[in-house]
């Protein structure tokens, strides 16, 4: 992977201190109106009290059997969007954290789009990350991209605020635009705020004749996949540069 840059923390961040201060900020983002780094102020506390990603992805990982034994090789994971390091702390998981912003220096400030798809990750991690991406068509783009930075029969750990995708609206969903790119449902939890899906990467990505949009019916989430071709890699396990460890390739059986 290329040199990240150096750790520049944010300029505009402004703390916000209280769970109903960032229950507004990111309400207010949502609704097109709010602020971006007011929005990761009000994301790192919430993650910080109710620590909703990590519990899932810890939780489903220990559910399918899939935590290394002790002195077993971690798992290698790319967490998109971090904005702590509940995952870095982890010791059965190799993380790399990414963020547009980074707010810590073991967060590397990178954008996701791009860092180069080898296929070389067991698990990523997408979380409140995909209804800040600013159009349909990036929205897909970027759920492409998770198929292609996985290997086969990896996981993809997906959290959006379930107001961006009513439930009415989820098997649709997983129908059409994460079947066609290759993914099954593993594992669904939903609650008022949160709506949380593990995805296993079973098959690569259909080669579409014809643009495919999906509408969240509030315009929250619309996806659009464009049939320009997107390929896996053909190095599945190829390393690359500060990831010396053995990676762990990690096998979900279907139920």
């Amino acid at each position: 992977m290329p040199k990240s840059k150096a750790f520049v923390p944010l300029k505009s961040f402004k703390p916000i201190t209280n769970e109903r201060q960032a229950r507004k900020a990111t309400s207010e983002f949502h609704g097109g109106g709010g602020n971006r780094s007011a929005y990761q102020a009000a994301s790192a506390l919430l993650t910080d009290l109710h620590k909703t990603t990590s519990k899932f992805v810890f939780r489903t990982v220990t559910n399918l059997g899939l935590r290394p034994k002790a002195g077993g090789d971690p798992i290698s994971t790319l967490e998109v969007g971090a904005v702590n390091t509940q995952l870095l702390d982890s010791p059965f998981l190799e993380v790399t954290a990414i963020d547009l912003k980074s707010r810590h220096p073991r967060i590397e400030e990178r954008d996701f789009f791009s860092v180069p798809a080898t296929g070389e990750y067991s698990m990523l991690v997408l979380a409140m990350v995909l209804n800040c991406v600013p159009t349909a068509e990036k929205r897909g783009e970027m759920l492409t991209l998770c198929r292609n930075h996985l290997r086969d029969d990896g996981l993809l750990f997906f959290v959006i605020p379930s107001r961006c995708l009513p439930g009415g609206k989820r098997e649709e969903f997983n129908s059409r635009i994460m079947s066609r790119l290759g993914f099954e449902v593993v594992v669904e939890e939903a609650t008022p705020k949160v709506f949380s899906t593990c995805f296993r990467a079973v098959r690569p990505p259909e080669p579409l004749e014809e643009t495919v949009k999906f509408k969240d019916g509030g315009d929250l989430l619309d996806i659009v996949l464009h049939p320009k071709g997107v390929s896996t890699t053909a190095s599945k396990e190829k390393g690359s540069a500060g990831h010396a460890k053995k990676k762990t390739k990690i096998v979900v059986d279907a139920e």
